[in-house]
């Protein structure tokens, strides 16, 4: 057998305002697209089958895959979106990048677009490689964070090296050892991992609830994570 070529994702990953509709294709007559929204990986038998443009209106990433009888399933393909949230009235740099990549405006860190990873130094992105990253973000009114995804664990820098969580941009996949519910999440560095250190993750509130873990659970990590095929 042959395995099929992966769904289309026509909508393009980015930041949205209020909501969106993601579509998604394939080329071949008679495949079956299926997909998921909560960082898991779809399968033949239980995952959603795509019929209609999927209605956001909230941070959500697509993995989806294509079947067909007859033909080995595809590779997955995936894309994030993120929904606009507050925007400051005003924002303090903190610490200053470095020369090559600092963009023309502040604004920049708020505009609703995405950098390209084509070429990092375009003006795109603020980068830091001397300094730690530092920014005061600032509202006139009283502003309330409602939820931020978030795991900081004791890594094994020599697997896992600073500069690598800094820069690399990619989430960690966290899973619920006991319900198999699994998130993306961006990762932060809690220090080196040792033989004596106690907890080794800590996650945001809103991750654990998400999760439906409590302090002394058991989660695993997958870090870089990449949908497998």
């Amino acid at each position: 057998m042959i395995a099929l070529s992966p769904p289309v994702i026509k909508t393009p990953g980015g930041v949205f305002d209020s909501k969106i509709d993601l579509e998604l294709k394939h080329p071949f007559k008679g495949v079956e697209i299926r997909y998921t929204l909560d960082g898991a990986v779809p399968d033949s038998a239980n995952s959603p089958v795509y019929t209609a443009p999927i209605k956001l209106e909230k941070n959500a990433t697509v993995i989806a895959r294509a079947f067909k009888p007859g033909w080995y399933g595809s590779n997955a393909v995936q894309a994030s979106y993120l929904k606009k949230g507050i925007t400051p009235d005003s924002i303090v740099m903190i610490t200053n990048p470095d020369a090559r990549f600092t963009p023309p405006s502040i604004k920049t860190l708020t505009d609703g677009e995405l950098g390209s990873f084509d070429n990092v130094g375009n003006g795109d992105w603020f980068g830091y490689q001397k300094n730690e990253a530092g920014f005061y973000f600032m509202f006139d009114k009283e502003t309330s964070v409602q939820s931020v995804f978030f795991l900081a664990c004791r890594w094994d820098y020599d697997v896992t090296s600073k500069d690598m969580l800094a820069n690399s941009g990619q989430m960690a996949l966290v899973t619920n050892t006991k319900t198999g519910v699994c998130r993306l999440a961006h990762p932060a560095d809690w220090g080196p991992h040792e033989a004596e250190t106690g907890r080794a993750a800590d996650l945001s509130e809103a991750l654990a609830k998400s999760l439906g873990v409590s302090t002394d659970d058991e989660v695993s990590v997958i870090y870089p994570y990449r949908a497998p095929a």
